[in-house]
């Protein structure tokens, strides 16, 4: 959709798109203010990442619109921003005048018939409350007008093609696609929390979701070493660069080094049913005093309620005792396996998680799934050293 090949005057249009969003107009003035600023610095973040120059980001009327000359690309584009509920490229028309918005609908719909095979249409409008026509009135007019220049059949329930109409009381947006977005919160809304990431499929989705919800997250992989094949950490890498798509800024991903050694020591002294659940728990300890460290208010993990062993209520709430006074959410923890695979398969990132990675050594042929906090208590000796083993370094994900 081009503004110049509709032959209408450029300084009658100009080429947007709409951004939409959802919870955020639901929220008090102050809160969506600053939400909204969040939500436009993430979009113009995401444009100046794909190299899409623009002319301006206004919000008004619980819209985004964003000027821009490649507004089919930007529209894709911004898609992969927290917050956004849906994007359409539309051609704005710098007048709210119904002969104006006729004009420019019939242009718009004649071009697409020049590209592709067309047989029916529909026309949804919405319009602001003071504009004289009702939505219901400014879609008879423009379908009534379409159809008489295009001879194309009216199909209200099931078009090939839907005409778009946003009417304000100043202007108007006429467009024929719609791209669905993650909605959520915009990036940094909801503060800081570390995330236990290792690149699998649980624990990738839970830091996207985290992200979803308007976390910063540091996502924080605790380095078997040996203990794990070395595809482990090229898939860990992949997918924090992934997950960097998605945020308006860089990402820091956290490394505990040296978790072999107390890997070895479970090892040698954890009664192998115990050895998951002992591993478990300093893993988490681990986090709990990373959070602390970098002002994280929460830890994330992917576990998944009655998945493995290690998941099973019972030895959750034994594990939980490794996070210490830290709040840890595992926003998976009612998801199935399907439900997860769907997911990650919506939003792009199923074939990296997907891939084999081998399994950890440590992993004993019969685990405890029901274990008691006395039981890993005579174990806290390695807990506790754990956090004094690792080492902690960082790599910044641009």
């Amino acid at each position: 959709m081009y503004s110049n090949s509709l032959g209408v005057p450029m300084r009658d249009v100009e080429e947007t798109v709409i951004v939409r969003y959802g919870e955020i107009a639901l929220k008090g003035l102050q809160t969506r203010e600053r939400m909204e600023h969040l939500l436009r610095r993430a979009i113009e973040s995401r444009l100046r990442r794909c190299g899409i120059d623009y002319k301006d980001v206004v919000i008004r009327k619980a819209r985004i619109v964003v000027i821009v000359d490649e507004c089919e690309r930007a529209a894709k584009e911004l898609t992969k921003v927290f917050g956004v509920v849906s994007t359409s490229p539309a051609i704005m028309v710098k007048s709210s005048d119904i002969s104006d918005i006729v004009r420019v609908a019939k242009r718009i719909v004649i071009k697409i018939l020049s590209e592709k095979s067309i047989r029916s249409f529909a026309v949804r409008a919405r319009r602001d409350k003071k504009y004289p026509l009702t939505s219901i009135d400014i879609a008879r007019i423009v379908g009534k007008e379409i159809k008489e220049i295009t001879g194309l059949a009216v199909n209200l329930r099931d078009p090939d093609l839907e005409v778009g109409i946003e009417v304000w009381s100043d202007r108007a947006f006429v467009y024929t696609e719609t791209f669905h977005g993650p909605g959520g919160l915009p990036y940094g809304s909801e503060g800081l929390v570390v995330s236990l990431l290792s690149g699998g499929m649980d624990s990738t989705l839970a830091t996207w979701l985290a992200l979803k919800r308007g976390c910063i997250v540091k996502p924080l992989f605790i380095d078997p070493g040996d203990f794990w094949s070395s595809l482990a950490k090229e898939r860990l890498l992949r997918v924090v660069r992934e997950l960097r798509e998605w945020v308006p800024e860089q990402m820091e991903l956290l490394i505990a080094r040296g978790f072999d050694k107390v890997m070895e020591l479970i090892l040698r002294n954890v009664e192998p049913r115990l050895r998951c659940l002992v591993c478990k728990c300093a893993m988490l300890s681990i986090a709990a005093h990373v959070a602390k460290n970098v002002g994280a208010k929460a830890i994330v993990t992917g576990e998944v309620l009655g998945q493995v062993a290690s998941q099973t209520l019972d030895n959750i709430l034994v594990v939980n005792e490794g996070a210490k006074s830290i709040p840890v959410f595992r926003p998976l923890i009612f998801f199935d396996k399907e439900e997860i695979a769907k997911k990650l398969r919506e939003i792009g990132l199923y074939e990296i998680v997907a891939v084999d990675v081998g399994r950890c050594k440590l992993v004993p042929t019969h685990p405890e799934t029901r274990s008691r906090v006395e039981d890993v208590a005579k174990y806290r000796w390695i807990i506790e050293r754990a956090e004094d083993i690792v080492e902690l370094s960082s790599t910044i994900i641009d």
